[in-house]
């Protein structure tokens, strides 16, 4: 299934993650029971919650990112991207957004950037 966006480029899901940047908090969940494994982002401006990225098993392929406003619980995000393509890594999200996206497409940087310096294991997966 391909990877649709699913909000508007100014939802508060998408912005809150443009100020100050993202830091990797590194996987929570190794073996999500879909074929994939769970990692977490926090927002590096104080009080503006946390985005939870789950990619495929084995590589560094996007399925879903999801944005948790402070307060809520797992399981409630708000999903800003769901499904898959053969070349949905976050350079290839980034490469694939249009211009009419700025959000979008800094949202997509600050991850980017986040996962600079995360040490790719053996199998693949950031670790």
């Amino acid at each position: 299934m391909p990877f649709t966006w699913l909000l508007q480029d100014n939802a508060a899901a998408v912005t809150a993650g443009l100020n100050g940047g993202l830091t990797y908090a590194g996987v929570i969940q190794a073996n999500d029971g879909l074929g994939g494994y769970n990692t977490n982002f926090g927002v590096t401006e104080a009080g503006h919650g946390h985005y939870h990225v789950h990619f495929l098993a084995g590589t560094q392929q996007v399925s879903c990112i999801r944005y948790f406003a402070p307060g809520v619980a797992n399981g409630q995000g708000t999903n800003i991207l769901t499904g898959t393509s053969p070349s949905s890594t976050m350079n290839a999200l980034l490469r694939g957004l249009s211009a009419d996206y700025p959000n979008h497409r800094a949202l997509i940087t600050n991850f980017i950037n986040a996962l600079q310096n995360v040490v790719v294991a053996a199998n693949g997966q950031y670790s």
